[in-house]
């Protein structure tokens, strides 16, 4: 299961920052595979989430036109028990990210999930 099924399903256990974004991927994989994503250029970052049969070594990379690894994250397990996030830095959003690239051994089953977010706006201020 998705960490994007499991949290619709139990969203007190989401990370705010994750109850504050919008689905963009989810996608089951296996091994090393790349998918194209889109929509990304709307929002002021991305959070990356990958979920593992066991636990292995991975990388995440999200490629735009101009570079192929613009935004990556990896990790030595992403088997669990823990759901880990990922935030990304500020999107260029002249050169926002258009593929998904997995690497992971072969035989791993995993589910990969992409949000949204953009910045949270500043409450509006009074004077007295």
């Amino acid at each position: 299961m998705s960490a994007a099924s499991w949290w619709v399903r139990h969203p007190d256990l989401a990370p705010d920052s994750v109850r504050r974004a919008q689905v963009l991927f989810d996608q089951k994989g296996e091994g090393d595979q790349s998918w194209p994503v889109v929509g990304t250029g709307k929002y002021d970052k991305v959070i990356v989430v990958i979920t593992c049969n066991a636990a292995t070594h991975y990388r995440v990379e999200l490629g735009s036109a101009v570079d192929p690894d613009q935004i990556w994250t990896e990790g030595d397990s992403c088997g669990g028990p823990n759901i880990n996030t990922y935030e990304s830095p500020a999107i260029d959003r002249s050169s926002p990210p258009v593929t998904v690239h997995v690497t992971a051994p072969a035989n791993t089953k995993y589910f990969v999930t992409l949000y949204g977010l953009t910045a949270a706006k500043p409450l509006p201020t009074t004077t007295p």
